[in-house]
């Protein structure tokens, strides 16, 4: 049966702020960053993260129909993150939130240094099976998750959420693909038995990827 996407990405989305940070003497971040010191910065540049918005950017350059599912909040924030990907296919299985921050991250990309990302998951901690467009998914062909370590109700319970949707986009037809991320160690995501999520999720993933 034709499809009439060639991809869903659903999962993780988040808005990108990255202040431009001017030449600088520093030799490490400590002695840029210090409490109580103005750092003047340029213009901030805006976009969207995360493997819902990476991915389904890049599949869309290299001639793909792609479609996404997500959650964001209904503030300016998740305003901007709608406009940004309709802008890069189908946004229908996007839901929005109400009263539930939408996810940001301010990235620290000062030259010379490795980047600091202060994130905010926000409305990604909400999505859940339920929040999966089934109609839209039955017309993809591949269906990509990313970031589960970064959204809490993936993690919850031995991942009885992560493997639901896989479960699902597996019922569809449709070729899986999850995409990881390292979470932080001293959040709860970084203290969860992960083997044992893989080991109830792996069965309905035909390809996985670790970051």
């Amino acid at each position: 049966m034709a499809r009439e996407f060639d991809a869903m990405l659903a999962g993780h989305v988040c808005l990108d702020v990255i202040p431009h940070f001017p030449p600088h003497s520093a030799e490490s971040i400590q002695d840029l960053l210090r409490p109580g010191k103005l750092i003047q910065v340029g213009e901030a540049n805006m976009s969207t993260g995360g493997p819902v918005s990476n991915t389904g950017i890049i599949l869309k350059t290299l001639g793909c129909k792609v479609c996404f599912c997500a959650s964001v909040g209904d503030d300016d924030f998740g305003k901007m993150t709608m406009e940004y990907l309709q802008r890069s296919g189908s946004a229908k299985g996007i839901q929005v939130l109400s009263g539930v921050i939408s996810s940001y991250t301010i990235v620290l990309a000062v030259p010379g240094i490795d980047r600091i990302f202060l994130h905010n998951p926000g409305s990604n901690n909400y999505f859940r099976a339920k929040n999966l467009d089934t109609d839209l998914l039955k017309r993809c062909r591949c269906f990509h998750f990313g970031y589960p370590p970064l959204m809490r109700r993936m993690y919850e319970r031995e991942g009885r959420e992560l493997k639901r949707i896989f479960q699902v986009a597996k019922d569809s037809g449709a070729t899986t693909s999850c995409d990881m991320a390292l979470p932080d160690p001293d959040s709860k995501a970084g203290k969860v038995n992960w083997w044992s999520i893989l080991t109830n999720v792996l069965p309905y993933i035909d390809i996985c990827s670790r970051c």
